[in-house]
């Protein structure tokens, strides 16, 4: 996610930053094993945390709470629609009250167990919940799919590192966020999470900076992972053509159910 600006000018970068990019990295890795942080540094470039440690802390202890959305994508589809609706122009401290269909309702009710909401009403139609401000509006809102992936590439063991909501700064006015960064020998996996109602209405923004960051990291190999949790994309319009730039550009595009692949282990190149 771009956090600054809406495209990469390499005229505002320094000469040297620049070369540096059109470096082969392999010949700098035949010593131990670097984290993502020194791999990043290599480029000139610095990186952190979109998120303070105390808040990180508790969005990793949710992850059941995430699988258990990721595991419901028609209901967590919903959800996320009337959140998002519900919290437009207020501030991220502020609880929200909202009512579901009661499609939701078990949802919902595994989502109060984990302290994330307080279901208040529930008739034969409808739940109504309150989703506390601060942290949990925060996770609930989109880093749980974050937090899941994390996870979930983390326990497979195929990576020998994995972060989530990494900052990486190219100078004062211009960052990015990068959703979920692995590190596997001398390659880069990334995966970029989109939790709106409609994830291709503004995917070429997503799509754009996948190219972006293939610039910045070539000739270091970088796979790119689309994850969505809508359940039916081929249903939404523009879809053929989304696609069809998405191979184009070797993404790869999960969405919905084919989340769950990430725990066979069969979501990874």
């Amino acid at each position: 996610m771009l956090n600054t600006v809406t495209a990469m000018d390499w005229n505002v970068l320094p000469t040297n930053r620049v070369e540096s990019t059109k470096k082969s990295l392999l010949e700098r890795f035949d010593g131990p094993r670097v984290q993502i942080e020194e791999f990043i540094h290599q480029y000139d470039l610095h990186t952190g945390f979109a998120e303070d440690n105390c808040y990180r802390q508790r969005a990793e202890s949710w992850y059941v709470a995430a699988s258990v959305m990721v595991h419901d994508p028609s209901a967590t589809q919903h959800f996320l629609s009337v959140l998002r609706k519900a919290q437009k122009k207020l501030t991220r401290d502020k609880d929200i009250v909202i009512t579901l269909d009661h499609m939701a309702h078990p949802l919902l009710e595994q989502l109060q167990e984990h302290a994330l909401l307080l279901i208040i009403l529930t008739t034969e139609q409808t739940t109504t919940c309150l989703v506390p401000g601060g942290d949990c509006r925060a996770f609930l809102s989109g880093d749980w799919l974050k937090v899941y992936l994390w996870r979930q590439l983390t326990l497979s063991g195929v990576y020998d590192e994995v972060r989530w909501s990494v900052r990486l700064v190219l100078h004062a006015q211009m960052e990015y966020e990068l959703d979920v960064l692995c590190l596997r020998d001398d390659a880069l996996y990334l995966y970029e999470c989109n939790t709106m109602a409609d994830p291709i209405a503004r995917s070429t923004i997503y799509l754009d900076l996948f190219q972006t960051y293939n610039t910045i990291f070539s000739p270091t190999p970088l796979h790119s992972y689309y994850v969505c949790i809508h359940p039916q994309l081929a249903t939404l319009a523009h879809y053929d053509m989304f696609i069809a730039r998405a191979q184009q550009q070797n993404i790869s595009v999960f969405a919905g159910y084919d989340i769950l692949q990430l725990e066979s282990g069969a979501l990874q190149h």
